[in-house]
């Protein structure tokens, strides 16, 4: 009888990995023909859109100069030289 039980848990189980393999790739289906109908009608990217780029490269570009974020601060916490 545990035999049983141990087989139909294990069906159940590769069941339930079939359902959510198949509800992935369901979705992952319907994800790439969003994209392909949106770049297909290649409609305006909204201005907000196109202007985040922008201060996130100039974040970046902050964070490349000074990677400890320490802009600004380094003579306040520079040991005194005697």
């Amino acid at each position: 009888m545990a035999i049983i039980l141990c087989l139909e848990a294990c069906l159940c189980q590769k069941y339930l990995h079939c359902k959510v393999q198949e509800q992935k790739q369901h979705l992952l289906k319907e994800i790439r023909q969003e994209s392909t109908i949106a770049l297909d009608e290649n409609p305006l990217i909204p201005t907000e859109l196109c202007r985040e780029p922008l201060i996130l490269e100039g974040i970046l570009d902050e964070v490349a100069h000074d990677p400890l974020g320490h802009a600004g601060s380094h003579s306040r916490h520079a040991s005194p030289t005697y």
